[in-house]
């Protein structure tokens, strides 16, 4: 896994992980972060699959750390994903992660 300079926007800070994937998702993925050295702070559906992590709070969804840090929600699906952007989103970024949604909402 390839780490990204914290300091600039190309740094991910909120990862949303849809729930029929969850289960064997996050292990791997928490694994990997954690190798890396990342702080994973997660909502209580990741941590009921890999526990050892942080507890996230609505602030750490709002927050862009420029540091090595990661807010985890699992969502139901497409629309749940959308709101939490809407609703938590940093303005500099939001209209490329709606253009990838839209793309592969097209392309399923």
């Amino acid at each position: 896994m390839r780490k990204y300079n914290v300091r600039l926007c190309n740094a991910a800070e909120t990862l949303l992980i849809d729930k029929k994937i969850a289960d064997k998702f996050i292990p791997v993925m928490f694994k990997a972060l954690k190798e890396k050295n990342v702080e994973i702070r997660a909502d209580q559906n990741s941590k009921a699959i890999f526990a050892d992590v942080n507890d996230v709070t609505d602030e750490d969804y709002y927050t862009e750390y420029n540091d090595y840090i990661m807010a985890v929600k699992v969502v139901d699906g497409i629309d749940e994903a959308i709101e939490h952007i809407n609703k938590y989103n940093t303005k500099n970024i939001l209209r490329r992660l709606l253009q990838t949604i839209t793309n592969i909402r097209k392309s399923s």
